[in-house]
């Protein structure tokens, strides 16, 4: 990548092993950015994600949980499917015109009812860990599912268990409820660890009941399995408050570079013990080119620090697509990639770039991109590859292969071959360190 005096270039160094993957990556000009699940370290940009809102941020929350709740249940009544993934409403352009209306009369009749505004009333401007709020949801959880059995079809509704008298009453859940935000701090005290008890051994009668004395409904369709009515019945808000943190932080992708070449370490992790190859990249002024993006470089710091992540902040914040009216509060959208000085978003990035002091030797700088549409890969352009580092031990073949591929893009980009830049490793014994020459090219390479 060419520079001017007014521009200041920093070399990256990305290790890759010598595989197809490779290979393809160079032909193409693209990037992998790995998804955060996929990096090396579980405690990698550890994300620690509290509830803290306002009464229409709750409101926002329940209407959300009830629909995706319905949505579960219409979808495994007609299609008998059985996947624990539950699909946030971050959009409501999927719903036609009749469901939207269905939606906003539904999730609205909810969030208005005597039992939900008093659990609003006592969560707002509390803050809740997730796990917290697990145990509440797991309180509320069998009044959202009297209410959509109250408001699904006969035949739909004879497919599901309904539900005993054996329940809390509405107003033993809110005293349970309220002694949890009391001890939010503590382990879940007697009452609600009893009153969730108590659900659990009812849901698991009404299993029982329905497999031996009723195994068909009316219709003579058979029943839900005992798995999808557990996951409805029980599992469900443990699911969903997971997909809450998952959509948050799970559009997020990460490429990894370093500041240097001659890391031992970093060529026998990530290239094979030397049988891959470093390529050499080139940003200007901290900033790198991912298609018709100008990606900022971070420096990885190397801390034990935890970061805590307001829920409701960041579903506003963190995607212009996470726009509907079930959770926007502001007309004003961030951008993540052009968003500077808004301390909700450095507060995302300190996480993103926060490794533990065990990964220091890594000398990591990242690119991360928010990905909505789910591709792991970004084209960069070819002139921003400045040159491409031979291990140690890397093949003749795939050192020709390489060689190959480069020759073809520097043609089709009009870039004279001679000026890219191939270096081979060696061995200094005399310093016991990595060093490169550069190659020689002759006419026939």
């Amino acid at each position: 990548m060419s520079a001017t005096n007014n521009y200041k270039v920093t070399v990256l160094y990305r290790y890759r092993k010598c595989n197809e993957f490779l290979f393809e990556e160079l032909e193409k000009s693209e990037i992998y950015f790995s998804d955060l699940k996929s990096l090396n370290d579980p405690m990698d940009g550890y994300r620690s994600i509290h509830f803290c809102g306002s009464k229409g941020d709750w409101s926002n929350f329940f209407k959300n949980y009830i629909w995706c709740l319905y949505e579960n249940i219409i979808n495994r009544v007609n299609n008998d499917c059985y996947n624990k993934k539950i699909a946030i409403c971050t959009t409501l352009k999927h719903l036609n015109e009749i469901n939207l209306k269905k939606f906003n009369k539904l999730s609205s009749a909810f969030a208005s009812s005597d039992f939900i505004t008093d659990v609003i009333s006592s969560l707002e401007n509390t803050m809740l860990m997730g796990t917290e709020l697990f145990r509440i949801m797991k309180i509320c959880h069998p009044i959202a599912i009297q209410f959509i059995l109250e408001n699904i079809k006969p035949e739909t509704k004879a497919k599901l268990p309904r539900l005993e008298d054996g329940f809390l009453s509405v107003k033993e859940r809110l005293e349970a409820i309220n002694s949890q935000i009391i001890l939010k701090n503590k382990a879940m005290d007697t009452f609600g660890r009893l009153a969730c008890q108590k659900d659990n051994e009812c849901v698991a009668g009404m299993f029982l009941d329905r497999e031996i004395f009723n195994p068909m409904n009316i219709h003579g369709s058979p029943l839900l399995s005992i798995e999808q009515i557990k996951f409805l019945y029980i599992d469900f808000p443990q699911y969903f408050l997971k997909e809450c943190e998952n959509i948050i932080f799970n559009s997020f992708r990460i490429a990894c570079f370093c500041s240097e070449y001659n890391n031992s370490a970093m060529w026998a992790h990530y290239a094979d013990s030397h049988k891959g190859v470093c390529l050499i990249f080139g940003s200007v002024d901290n900033n790198f080119f991912i298609e018709q993006d100008k990606l900022p470089t971070y420096e990885v710091k190397y801390e034990h620090k935890l970061l805590q992540h307001n829920f409701f902040s960041l579903i506003t914040q963190l995607n212009k697509k996470i726009t509907a009216k079930l959770w926007k509060k502001e007309k004003s959208i961030y951008i993540f990639a052009t968003t500077k000085n808004n301390p909700i978003i450095d507060n995302v990035l300190k996480s993103l770039t926060t490794k533990s002091p065990e990964w220091e030797y890594e000398k990591e700088t990242r690119l991360i991109i928010q990905n909505s549409d789910n591709l792991p890969k970004r084209v960069y352009p070819f002139e921003a590859l400045v040159g491409i580092i031979f291990g140690i031990n890397t093949a003749i073949s795939d050192k020709q292969k390489i060689v190959k591929i480069i020759r073809n893009k520097c043609e089709k980009h009009k870039i004279t071959f001679s000026k890219f830049k191939f270096y081979q490793a060696y061995q200094d014994y005399t310093y016991g360190t990595v060093r490169i020459r550069e190659c020689c090219k002759f006419n026939n390479d």
